[in-house]
């Protein structure tokens, strides 16, 4: 409730976690604002699938909801699934220009080993 945009991922390599996601869209249509934005996320697209590309990206299509696959863990797409949602948001809610746009950086931290 009161959320203007929600991302709900599943697991590529768990179609048990993909099946769930009929669930999740029907729970945030009947319990969430009208307008609120859903982007549909596959993770871990970096391992072995068990979920194709082709069945997210149908299920979004029903849903008429944009879709993408990313990888949390080498962070493949992750600018571009927040990108959009916050496009989505913005867009509905008040006239914005193009150049307006939020400028996402990823910057991975460095692995720091420490002994005793």
């Amino acid at each position: 409730r009161d959320s203007d945009g929600i991302l709900l991922l599943y697991d590529v390599t768990n179609q048990e976690s993909f099946d769930n996601i009929t669930n999740w869209i029907e729970s945030i249509y009947t319990f969430a604002d009208d307008e609120v934005k859903v982007v549909l996320v596959g993770n871990k697209c970096d391992l072995p699938k068990q979920v194709t590309t082709k069945q997210g990206s149908e299920l979004a299509k029903k849903y008429n909801i944009p879709f993408y696959e990313v990888s949390c863990k080498i962070g493949g797409g992750i600018d571009e699934i927040f990108q959009t949602l916050i496009d989505t948001i913005l867009t509905t809610k008040t006239p914005i220009k193009k150049t307006n746009k939020v400028q996402l950086q990823y910057q991975p931290q460095p692995i720091v080993v420490k002994c005793c």
